[in-house]
């Protein structure tokens, strides 16, 4: 269940080449980690496997909302897809950071960062860039 804070119209979405781009307004607290989750299930079910939640209009997220990043991470690379966070607030970064998930989650300083990211493969420790 929602709650009418926050809906799934708060996460905008674009397409940036083969990178699906998702940008939520506001905290990701409470109920607002089930409006991500079914926006990268949604994202998934289209077929697209490479994704980046742009993080720089949101200010907090829950325990849940973090458990619901490194459950995506996993199953997304099981499809040869990446998740990348770009441009997390200042606070957001810190809390990043202290859970040490700079060491499981991809976490980029500018969108285009997260971009570029996004569109290689990993292979053997090696990025590969994507064909278009």
């Amino acid at each position: 269940m929602n709650n009418p804070g926050f809906s799934r119209d708060r996460i905008d979405v674009s397409q940036q080449d083969c990178v699906t781009v998702l940008k939520p307004k506001g905290s990701l607290c409470v109920y607002g980690h089930t409006a991500l989750e079914e926006r990268i299930a949604e994202t998934m079910r289209q077929g697209r496997c490479r994704i980046v939640l742009d993080l720089s209009a949101t200010p907090m997220m829950s325990s849940t909302a973090l458990g619901v990043l490194l459950q995506y991470t996993r199953t997304l690379k099981t499809r040869r897809g990446r998740l990348v966070l770009a441009a997390p607030t200042a606070s957001l970064k810190r809390i990043l950071l202290a859970c040490n998930l700079n060491r499981t989650l991809r976490i980029c300083d500018t969108l285009a960062e997260a971009l570029d990211a996004a569109r290689h493969n990993l292979s053997s420790g090696r990025l590969q860039r994507v064909q278009l």
